[in-house]
């Protein structure tokens, strides 16, 4: 692996390995790549018993085969039942790893690779589902969690991010968090959000590490394991994401399509992309907020656009909220304008189950007080006596005979026969 010396500067090897490592991080600056390739290259070497100086020096004195060996090994990839996608990628990253070392003609289109077919569409999470889930969720999964369905990050964000990079207070009820380049898939920087219910519980998450005993900096990982004492990043985003998966064995989501969860943690991802459309926000933010290439990023952390993505955002915040809590002004509101509409003869079973849904949170306190309206206006028109009309009809409705009752919780006014 590429590592940076005391002087910040990267470790230099002469290494097969290593001179593609020092290629691909020039190239893409992305550690997370360079891991990938890494791993994949040392597992094929191991596989045939080759050192990488041996292989390389045996592919150029002609003594290894290289289409031979490749196919050979795509084979044993195959009956491993390993997905097509996966078996091409094993292969572009040997392919790298050779072109890096080896200046000569290979003909690479002898190489058999399987076709690979359309990947099925992921089915994102529900609310349902994710609620679910959490109840088997300590602190730090809650957290992480809660961040990734509010804020859209990929888990090799996630696992790099500090605390610094989030700030909790700039805001009453959101907050920010400023993506690097170099954390990025897309290689930009771009902002994000996070919905009050993550807020509440990161917060709740770094008051838990200080009581174990960490003393939380700006350049602390945001999300962090401990070990013997030492507190460090999550060495990949896989590796973060692991946490996910434990959780959906555990509360029983653990459905997979061939060898991958239903539910695996990109889907959480989508769960965010897709609230932000029922919210309506547009898509131009939608990409902003995402942190797909645009030239709009640029200036995404200062001053109106930063307004604006705060606007758009706090649309969709109803659509990312999972756990369903009434405010507790409100649940009085709900309650008092019950008590209005009993006093009109309302059905209780009726204004039970309006109350209900507000409660958990499937209705707003606007469309509480619509429903209310309703179910009053719909009680009264029984009577034949009795019935709600606009305020700009009264007066001509007082002229004709009919007396003024009182109002209805949207402002309607209720009359009667004199």
């Amino acid at each position: 692996m590429v590592e940076k010396g005391e002087n910040g500067e990267y470790k230099t090897s002469n290494g097969p390995i290593e001179k593609m490592q020092r290629r691909l991080l020039r190239k893409s600056g992305s550690q997370r790549s360079v891991t990938g390739y890494s791993i994949t290259v040392r597992q094929f070497l191991r596989d045939l018993g080759f050192t990488p100086e041996d292989f390389i020096e045996g592919v150029k004195s002609g003594k290894i085969d290289v289409v031979k060996v490749l196919n050979d090994y795509l084979d044993r990839c195959y009956e491993r039942k390993l997905s097509s996608g996966s078996m091409k990628n094993y292969y572009t990253r040997v392919k790298k790893f050779i072109e890096v070392n080896l200046d000569i003609n290979i003909n690479w289109k002898r190489v058999e690779l399987p076709t690979v077919r359309p990947v099925e569409e992921d089915e994102v999470p529900k609310k349902e589902v994710i609620d679910k889930v959490l109840k088997y969720a300590e602190i730090d999964d809650k957290a992480l969690v809660l961040v990734a369905i509010s804020s859209g990050l990929r888990e090799g964000t996630l696992s790099e991010l500090t605390v610094g990079e989030v700030a909790l207070d700039d805001y009453k009820d959101i907050g920010v968090i400023k993506v690097r380049p170099d954390k990025s898939k897309g290689k930009v920087k771009f902002i994000t959000f996070i919905s009050p219910e993550a807020k509440e519980i990161l917060k709740e998450y770094f008051e838990f590490r200080k009581r174990q005993g960490e003393n939380i900096k700006p350049e602390s990982p945001l999300f962090a394991y401990r070990e013997k004492g030492k507190t460090s990043f999550y060495s990949r985003g896989d590796t973060l994401a692991l946490k996910w998966r434990r959780l959906l064995d555990k509360s029983g989501f653990d459905e997979r399509n061939r060898k991958f969860y239903k539910y695996h943690f990109h889907t959480l991802r989508k769960f965010f992309r897709t609230a932000l459309e029922y919210a309506g926000v547009s898509r131009s933010f939608r990409e902003r907020l995402l942190g797909h290439k645009g030239d709009y990023l640029d200036s995404s952390y200062f001053g109106p656009q930063l307004d604006a993505m705060i606007d758009e955002y706090r649309k969709a915040i109803p659509h990312l909220t999972i756990e369903k809590r009434a405010d507790e002004r409100d649940m009085a509101t709900a309650r008092m304008l019950a008590d209005m509409a009993r006093l009109q003869g309302a059905s209780k079973e009726d204004l039970e189950n309006a109350i209900k849904l507000f409660e958990d949170g499937d209705m707003s306190i606007v469309q509480l007080q619509e429903r209310i309206s309703k179910i009053i206006s719909e009680t009264l028109d029984k009577k034949n006596e009795v019935k709600t009309i606009k305020e700009k009809d009264i007066e001509n409705h007082l002229n004709h005979g009919w007396v003024y009752v009182g109002n209805t919780p949207s402002g309607k006014v209720i009359i009667k026969r004199g």
